[in-house]
C-alpha cells in the first residue's frame, strides 16, 4: 500500500518529468519516484548516429571544456541543433517530442543524463550515489533522505560521470588519484571516489546550493519555522548598526 505525499513537475532543458513522492507501509524511507520520457530501441539507436554528427558539427576543444560560459553556450548550441538533426533524421516527429528527444540527447551529451532532471529540482539539496547496486539517494528540503527509483547502469557509468565532472575543471580522477572535490557549471559541489578507496564501488555526492539566496524573509516565514520576528529583529538591527555578534 502506498501513502501519496506529493506531486509536482520539474523541466530541464524542454525534457519534463513527473516526480511522485510517496510511502510504501514496508518501506523505512519514503520513495521519490520520477517520471521522465522513455526511448524506444529504435529511437535510440537514431539519437545514437545524430549524436555522433553533433559532437563533428559542435567541434568542442579542451579550452572550451574548462570554461563554464562558453560550454553553457555550447549546450545551448547543441540543443537548438540537435533539434534541426531530429527534424531531418525523423521528419514526423511531433515538435514537444521532438524538443524532448533534443533535451534527453544533451543532458547524455554534456550532462548526467536522468540525473540533470534531479539537478533541476529545487527542493533537493542532496544527490547521493553509493555504488552501482542501489538506488541514487536524495535529500528534499520537506522529507529528508528519500531513496529515488534512478539507478547507475554500471559502476563504469559512475565513473563515466565523475570523469566528466573532472575533465571541466581540469582535472583527472584514476585509480592513482580516487578523490575528487569539483563544482558543476551550476555551482553545485561534487565529491566523488574511486573503488576501493570507497569500499562498496565508485560514489558520487552533489551538494546542491540555492539558485536564489535566502533572505531574512524565509527564514521568518511560518511555513519553514527556521526563525521567530523577535530575534530576526535584533539580528537585523545587529547588523545594520554593526554592533559585535558572537555565534
Amino acid at each position: 500500500m502506498k501513502t501519496k505525499e506529493k506531486r509536482y513537475e520539474i523541466h530541464a532543458d524542454n525534457v519534463k518529468a513527473e516526480v511522485i513522492i510517496y510511502h510504501k507501509k514496508d518501506d523505512y524511507v519514503p520513495t521519490y519516484e520520477l517520471i521522465y520520457p522513455k526511448i524506444k530501441e529504435a529511437t535510440a539507436a537514431i539519437l545514437n548516429s545524430i549524436r555522433e554528427d553533433l559532437i563533428r558539427l559542435i567541434g568542442i576543444g579542451g579550452r572550451e571544456i574548462l570554461d563554464p560560459k562558453v560550454m553553457e553556450d555550447v549546450r545551448k548550441k547543441s540543443l537548438e541543433e540537435a533539434k534541426k538533426l531530429i527534424d531531418e533524421h525523423m521528419p514526423h516527429t511531433p515538435k514537444e517530442r521532438r524538443d524532448t528527444l533534443a533535451g534527453q540527447l544533451v543532458h547524455e551529451m554534456f550532462g548526467l543524463g536522468k540525473i540533470e532532471l534531479l539537478l533541476r529540482d529545487d527542493d533537493l539539496e542532496e544527490i547521493v550515489i553509493n555504488d552501482s547496486s542501489e538506488p541514487i539517494w536524495v535529500y528534499h528540503k520537506e522529507f529528508g533522505w528519500l531513496k529515488t527509483n534512478l539507478k547507475p547502469k554500471s559502476e563504469e557509468e559512475i565513473y563515466n560521470y565523475a570523469s566528466m565532472i573532472g575533465r571541466r575543471i581540469g582535472r583527472q580522477i584514476t585509480n592513482l588519484d580516487p578523490l575528487m572535490d569539483a563544482h558543476l557549471i551550476s555551482g553545485d559541489r561534487v565529491n566523488a571516489t574511486l573503488f576501493p578507496i570507497s569500499t562498496q564501488g565508485n560514489t558520487i555526492t552533489i551538494r546542491k546550493f540555492a539558485r536564489n539566496p535566502w533572505t531574512i524573509i524565509n527564514f521568518i516565514d511560518p511555513e519553514i519555522n527556521t526563525l521567530s520576528k523577535e530575534p530576526a529583529a535584533l539580528l537585523w538591527l545587529s547588523i545594520e548598526y554593526e554592533l559585535n555578534v558572537i555565534i
